[in-house]
C-alpha cells in the first residue's frame, strides 16, 4: 500500500468520519444558541390616510394602533376579519389640541370627571408621539410583546396618559392597559370610560347585578333621553343583559354588572372583554353603572367603566382589560344568549386582569 500503514489509515478514516458527523451536530447546537425569531412582529405602516401607525402581529392575529388618533385601535383581526367597527369619514383626519370632539370608532378612551361635567380634551383624534415597542422579560433576553403610546401632559388638567397593548404569542389574547398620571394634584375624582365599537351584526351579553339599587330594578336602565325601549335590540335572558346594534336612532343603556366581563358574539366566535370591578368602589355615573352600551344604526358601543379614582403625582391609576378570542363549544348555540352567558361564566379565563 505504498508504505502507508493500515492502522494509521484506519485511524485517519475514523477521525474524518467522526469530524464529518460532529460538524453537523455542532451546527445544530450553535443554531440552538442563536436568538429565536420573535413570536411578536412589529412594523410601522401607513394606515387610513395617516403615517406612523403601528402593526403588531402574532400567529394569525393582526393589531393596528394609530398614535395619530390618541393611540386607539383601528384593527383587531384574529384571522376572521376586523372585529371592530370603522368610521371611514375620519380617514386621514386629526384634531387640533383645542378641539373637544371627534367621532368614535375602533377602540378609544374617555376620561370623565366624577360629576360628569368635564371630559378630558385630547383623547379622540388627537395626535400623540409615535408608538414605541414594548418588551417583557424573557428567559435569555427581553422579548417583544407589543406597543406603548403616550400623550404629552395636558395643560388644563396636568394629566397624561399611556396606553399599552400586548399580544400573547398565539395571538388569541390582547392585554390592554391605560395608565393616567398627574404632574400636579388633580381636582376631584375621575373615571375611565373605555370604548370598543363592534359591528351591529354582532350582539353583546353581560351578567347583570340585580341586587344593586341602581341604575334600574333589573340592573340596567335606558338613558340618553330615549323614551322607547327597543325590545328587539335590548332584552334580559336568565340574568344576562343582551344588547344589539342596528337601532333606528342611538340608544344608551347603563348597566350594573355582577362580574367584570362583556362578551361580543360573532357566529361561533366570542370576543371576551374582561376588566376589574371594585365591590367597595364608588361608581358615580347613572345610578352606579359600571358598564354602558350605546346602540347605534351601524354599530354597538361597549363601554367598561372604572370606579371613581383620585390621581396625583405619586398616585397614577391603571385601568386594565384582557381581550380574548374564544370559540364556542358545539354544545352551546350562538343563538342562545343565556347559554353563551352561562358558558362564559364557567370559564376560568374570566378572572379579572
Amino acid at each position: 500500500m505504498g508504505g502507508v500503514k493500515i492502522p494509521s489509515l484506519i485511524h485517519h478514516i475514523g477521525f474524518a468520519l467522526a469530524v464529518g458527523m460532529l460538524l453537523p451536530a455542532m451546527a445544530v447546537l450553535a443554531g440552538c444558541r442563536q436568538p429565536l425569531p420573535p413570536m411578536i412582529r412589529y412594523a410601522p405602516i401607513a394606515h387610513r390616510g395617516l403615517e406612523g401607525a403601528v402593526e403588531i402581529s402574532a400567529g394569525p392575529t393582526r393589531l393596528v394602533v394609530v398614535p395619530q388618533w390618541a393611540g386607539r385601535i383601528s384593527v383587531l383581526d384574529f384571522g376572521q376579519g376586523n372585529v371592530l367597527w370603522q368610521d371611514p369619514s375620519i380617514d386621514g383626519k386629526v384634531l387640533p389640541a383645542a378641539d373637544a370632539w371627534g367621532p368614535w370608532d375602533g377602540n378609544a378612551t374617555d376620561l370623565m370627571s366624577a360629576d360628569g361635567r368635564r371630559q378630558w380634551i385630547g383623547l379622540w383624534l388627537h395626535p400623540y408621539p409615535k408608538g414605541v415597542p414594548h418588551y417583557q422579560r424573557g428567559e435569555r433576553s427581553p422579548q417583544l410583546s407589543g406597543v406603548e403610546v403616550s400623550s404629552a401632559v395636558n395643560a388644563e388638567t396636568g394629566l397624561s396618559i399611556s396606553k399599552r397593548y400586548e399580544l400573547s404569542a398565539d395571538g388569541r389574547t390582547l392585554r390592554y392597559s391605560v395608565t393616567v398620571s398627574a404632574q400636579k394634584p388633580a381636582s376631584g375624582g375621575w373615571t375611565v370610560w373605555e370604548r370598543a365599537l363592534v359591528p351591529a351584526t354582532t350582539y353583546a351579553v353581560a351578567p347583570l347585578d340585580k341586587s344593586h339599587p341602581g341604575p334600574g330594578p333589573e340592573g340596567y336602565a335606558v338613558h340618553e333621553g330615549a323614551t322607547v325601549r327597543p325590545a328587539d335590540r335590548l332584552s334580559v335572558h336568565d340574568g344576562f343583559l343582551v344588547v344589539r346594534g342596528g337601532t333606528g336612532a342611538g340608544v344608551g343603556v347603563a348597566a350594573r354588572l355582577r362580574n367584570g366581563w362583556i362578551a361580543c358574539v360573532y357566529g361561533r366566535h366570542v370576543l371576551l372583554i374582561s376588566y376589574p370591578l371594585d365591590p367597595a368602589g364608588k361608581y358615580p355615573h347613572m345610578g352606579g353603572a359600571n358598564a354602558f352600551f350605546w346602540l347605534a344604526p351601524e354599530n354597538l358601543e361597549i363601554e367598561p367603566m372604572s370606579p371613581q379614582v383620585s390621581i396625583g403625582p405619586e398616585a397614577p391609576y391603571t385601568f386594565a382589560q384582557v381581550w380574548r378570542w374564544l370559540t364556542l363549544p358545539e354544545s352551546v348555540s350562538a343563538d342562545d344568549p343565556a347559554a353563551v352567558g352561562r358558558w362564559i361564566s364557567q370559564q376560568a379565563q374570566v378572572m379579572h386582569p
